[in-house]
């Protein structure tokens, strides 16, 4: 008889989106309802998520690949990277995923995603694995 066994992981996305996501992806982390999360570098909070993350390494934490940004009126993040067509003509990210694949280069979102790795890895934290936000 074979038995297969399945896990559910239960990934936190948008950590360090800013404080009171932080907020939560922590308690959640320190009540033993979650092992596993995301970053999402070009926000406000990613510094302190990231403290966290190097703080705690058993929990897997690893980077959330942010392309687009959809709550711009409320958190004003660009692009870590220089890539022209990543950028709406205000310098900050498309809003929605079909803004971002009607402008961006291969090569840009190639240097985005790369730009945001490094970030996490740059502040001392070691990724655990990737998603992406939005698609």
């Amino acid at each position: 008889m074979i038995i297969i066994s399945k896990y559910l992981i239960i990934n936190a996305d948008d950590f360090g989106l800013c404080h009171s996501a932080n907020e939560a992806c922590i308690d959640l982390f320190e009540s033993g309802h979650l092992l596993s999360s995301t970053i999402m570098a070009p926000c406000p909070g990613a510094d302190e998520a990231i403290e966290f993350a190097k703080t705690h390494p058993q929990y897997a934490i690893g980077v959330h690949l942010t392309h687009t940004n959809e709550w711009m009126d409320k958190f004003p993040w660009g692009p870590l990277s220089d890539g022209k067509s990543i950028r709406t003509p205000e310098g900050r990210m498309w809003p929605e995923s079909e803004d971002f694949e009607a402008h961006c280069t291969y090569d840009d979102a190639c240097a985005e995603t790369l730009a945001q790795i490094e970030y996490c890895e740059n502040k001392g934290m070691k990724p655990s694995h990737v998603d992406s936000h939005m698609g």
